[in-house]
C-alpha cells in the first residue's frame, strides 16, 4: 500500500486492534510502495556526526520515505532530543 506518515501508523493500528499479530512483538515493520529502505554504517556516521549526539544515545537509525526521503533517528530519551544541538554550519547534509 503506498501510504506514508499517519495512514501508515494508522493502517498498522487498525491491523493490530483487528487481532493482526507481529512476527518480532518488539516491533512491526510494514513494506509499502518503496519497499524497506536500510541505513548503512557511513549514513549512520554521517548522521551521528550531524546531530553531534553520542553514539551511545541513538536507539536506531533507518531511512523512512513518504514521498520525500528523509533519515529518521530515535534517541534512548526525552533528554538526549532536547539536548541536540545540531550542525548548523555551511556544509549540506
Amino acid at each position: 500500500m503506498p501510504f506514508a506518515g499517519h495512514p501508515t501508523l494508522g493502517s498498522c493500528h487498525a491491523w493490530l486492534a483487528a487481532g493482526g499479530t507481529p512476527k518480532d512483538p518488539e516491533r512491526i515493520i510494514q513494506e509499502c510502495g518503496v519497499g524497506l529502505m536500510p541505513v548503512d554504517a557511513a549514513k549512520r556516521r554521517e548522521s551521528i556526526e550531524f546531530l553531534r549526539v553520542p553514539a551511545d544515545d541513538v536507539v536506531n537509525i533507518q531511512w523512512v520515505d513518504n514521498g520525500a526521503g528523509w533519515v529518521a533517528v530515535l534517541l534512548k530519551s526525552a533528554e538526549a532530543v532536547l539536548a541536540l544541538a545540531p550542525f548548523s554550519g555551511e556544509t549540506a547534509f
